[in-house]
């Protein structure tokens, strides 16, 4: 067998060894955590695709279920509901049939005109889209680390993630803002605070970007990789 296991977080790590030690997985050696990176490396690939004018919210590759689409959607439900204005919505990634199924509900109708779909962006447009966003929203149920929440840290843009993917927290530490992935009206007030406190936005804003040495990057990963492999 193995003589040790690499996890992509420490939170994968806690699950490898729960799982064993409930039977569920076999018995495992020392399981090494090698967080993974926040770095989002520039390309030269065409920049086609692009997101609306005015800042928007951002959600990349995000479906019905455990990445939990719903939570976005009832937060912009809310905020239409209570009469607040709603920055572009922008959904980046695959289109899946379930996924557009759920978004042809007539009860989102209200929404729609919000709604931008920026299918399969390349590395460059996905760039370009975290560089154009008030802020990413990532309201997943669960995650081995959270890549998309690290990038857009990466780029200066405030991330706004899920207290249920406990690995989020390990990426966003206290540069990302948490809400509850049950509690669409917690992203509404995240969203809302962020589009209307200036001075507030500025100062997080400000805080990501003074913060972005202390960020690991995938020369940081391998390294890590490097010493876990080496350990006698």
């Amino acid at each position: 067998g193995s003589e040790r296991i690499l996890s992509n977080s420490a939170f994968t790590k806690s699950e490898i060894e729960r799982f064993s030690a409930s039977g569920h997985l076999p018995p495992c050696p020392p399981v090494l955590p090698v967080p993974l990176s926040h770095e989002l490396r520039p390309t030269d690939e065409p920049v086609e695709q692009t997101g609306p004018s005015d800042p928007y919210v951002l959600c990349i590759g995000i479906l019905t279920g455990r990445k939990n689409l719903e939570c976005v959607m009832e937060a912009y439900l809310h905020l239409h509901g209570t009469g607040r204005p709603l920055p572009p919505l922008v959904l980046a990634g695959a289109r899946r049939k379930r996924t557009d199924t759920y978004l042809e509900q007539d009860r989102f109708d209200p929404i729609r005109a919000h709604l931008h779909v920026v299918t399969n962006p390349n590395q460059a447009e996905l760039r370009r889209l975290y560089e154009g966003a008030l802020a990413r929203a990532i309201p997943s149920r669960m995650e081995g680390w959270g890549l998309p929440l690290g990038e857009a840290l990466w780029l200066g843009t405030p991330g706004l993630a899920s207290t249920g993917a406990a690995s989020l927290r390990e990426a966003g530490g206290d540069l990302a803002l948490y809400f509850a992935p049950d509690d669409p009206q917690a992203l509404a007030g995240l969203i809302d605070t962020l589009r209307t406190d200036k001075d507030a936005y500025a100062a997080l804003k400000a805080r990501i970007v003074a913060a972005k040495s202390d960020l690991r990057t995938w020369k940081d990963v391998a390294q890590g990789i490097l010493a876990a492999t080496e350990m006698a």
